[in-house]
């Protein structure tokens, strides 16, 4: 835990997530800075599970620990153990430690899979605020507030597309 957490194995991790998303052709969302950040955070709160199978590392699991809530970042395993769930393994094993050292809640974070329900995760509605200084302090960052409306129209879709989805409309 925290300052006994390896760059390495942080990195590891992440590289195994980026292969697996490379496969599915998903978009990975992890560039060096992010890295950069996440190795600092896994330092100074940061809870990293492994397994090893015939000393490789095959699955792993980035968190971070804040009072006596953990927050779950990072869940990988090796492409080519697909098959054996070897993530969601991890994933379960780290609950299971975290409730043995008097952990009272798991937050999955982002993004809904089937593992997380399957694992007694609840769907929370979480929300960005953002809040400008002034208008001036607005207009000088256009990319900023770009980008933030951008991911809210897409959310308010993605909301939209999932309430409709299987609806038929009839004429």
């Amino acid at each position: 835990m925290g300052s006994q957490i390896c760059n390495a194995d942080v990195s590891a991790i992440i590289e195994m997530n980026r292969a697996r998303m490379k496969i599915k052709g998903r978009k990975f969302g992890i560039d060096s800075v992010e890295e950069n950040n996440l190795k600092a955070l896994m330092r100074e709160r940061g809870l990293v599970t492994m397994m090893y199978a015939e000393g490789k590392l095959c699955a792993g699991l980035l968190s971070t620990v804040c009072d006596k809530d953990v927050f779950m970042h990072v869940i990988a395993h090796d492409p080519a153990l697909d098959d054996l769930r070897l993530g969601f393994l991890c994933c379960c094993q780290t609950i299971q430690l975290c409730i043995a050292n008097g952990m009272q809640r798991f937050h999955f974070l982002w993004g809904e899979y089937d593992y997380k329900t399957r694992l007694g995760g609840q769907r929370q509605e979480l929300v960005d605020l953002v809040i400008y200084k002034s208008l001036w302090h607005t207009i000088l960052h256009p990319k900023l507030v770009g980008k933030i409306w951008l991911g809210s129209l897409r959310q308010i879709y993605r909301n939209w597309h999932k309430k409709n989805q299987g609806v038929q409309h009839v004429r």
